[in-house]
């Protein structure tokens, strides 16, 4: 059960320097292009309209898509162990 738990936590941390990463690279394009939205509904929306290298958008979709993905790997991992956040 603790190597379980082990894997669980290794995972948990891998994943969430990832997302660390993740989102350190769309703040910098959001600050770049000043993407100011009231929802976040709105920000692929804004972001096609404000962006102006295609190159930066595709980065910015690809972001999007790999935050979005890591997130719900933590949000599973955090469900099947209350724990791992906690500690």
């Amino acid at each position: 059960m603790k190597n379980t738990q082990d894997n669980k936590r290794l995972a948990f941390n891998r994943i969430k320097s990832e997302l660390d990463k993740v989102s350190d690279e769309m703040l910098s394009i959001i600050s770049k292009y000043k993407l100011e939205v009231k929802s976040p509904l709105d920000i692929i929306k804004t972001a096609k309209q404000k962006i102006t290298d295609k190159d930066d958008y595709v980065k910015f979709i690809e972001l999007s898509l790999q935050g979005r993905l890591l997130g719900e790997a933590i949000q599973h991992l955090d469900a099947t162990d209350e724990n791992l956040t906690k500690k």
